[in-house]
């Protein structure tokens, strides 16, 4: 087997020499046995996390925020707002959120069978999960308008999953910020004053856009 990771651009896996899929957005993938070779690009796919194919970079230069010095066609594509079907770049931009959803799920849903963490621990982590759930529809509502708000981890349920209305969705974001907000601790003592993970002055931070988004002023 031979890789070479090349970030949101597909590539080749070869098998003894023939060409038998291809793959892309895996980071850091190291090891193999035997003849195996392997070569991660060590980029991120997070799409909040401020890295080369994050939503940060793609709004700065679709807004005008940010120049484009560079030569790449589809970061072309984004800076003049005429994006192409076929535009590898902003594939993160969808499935980095749905990734990110597909956890905060599986946590939510495993809390309830986890009879060794504390009742005060599993409202800190549900509600972490339940922010990071709206924060990344949040972004894909902004960025794709009509997308489908997904709350459980069964694949077949979410293989068939219909589109809601922008305004479904960011009421759908609003509702489960304020489940999140008690939940959520008022300080940074889970992370040691280290500003990583959500509380509950990052949720009304988000509820305050939510609302702004869906024009509802009062």
């Amino acid at each position: 087997v031979e890789v070479a990771l090349d970030a949101a651009t597909a590539v080749l896996v070869q098998v003894n020499g023939a060409n038998e899929d291809s793959i892309r957005n895996v980071e850091n993938l190291i090891g193999g046995s035997a003849s195996d070779k392997f070569t991660g690009d060590a980029l991120a796919n997070s799409f909040a996390g401020g890295g080369a194919n994050g939503v940060s970079l793609v709004a700065g230069l679709s807004a005008d925020e940010l120049d484009l010095y560079s030569s790449s066609d589809v970061l072309g594509q984004v800076y003049k707002n005429i994006i192409l079907p076929n535009n590898t770049f902003t594939v993160p931009l969808w499935s980095g959120p749905y990734s990110v959803v597909y956890q905060a799920n599986s946590i939510i849903e495993r809390l309830e069978d986890a009879p060794n963490v504390s009742a005060e621990m599993k409202d800190q982590l549900k509600g972490e999960a339940l922010f990071m759930r709206a924060f990344a529809h949040f972004y894909l509502a902004a960025l794709f308008g009509d997308v489908p708000y997904v709350t459980g981890t069964d694949y077949r349920v979410n293989a068939v999953v219909s589109q809601k209305k922008n305004k479904d969705v960011l009421a759908l974001i609003i509702t489960d910020l304020k489940e999140a907000k008690p939940l959520l601790t008022g300080t940074y003592e889970f992370t040691k004053q280290e500003r990583v993970r959500p509380n509950r002055g990052a949720e009304t931070g988000l509820v305050a856009r939510a609302y702004l988004y869906a024009e509802e002023w009062a």
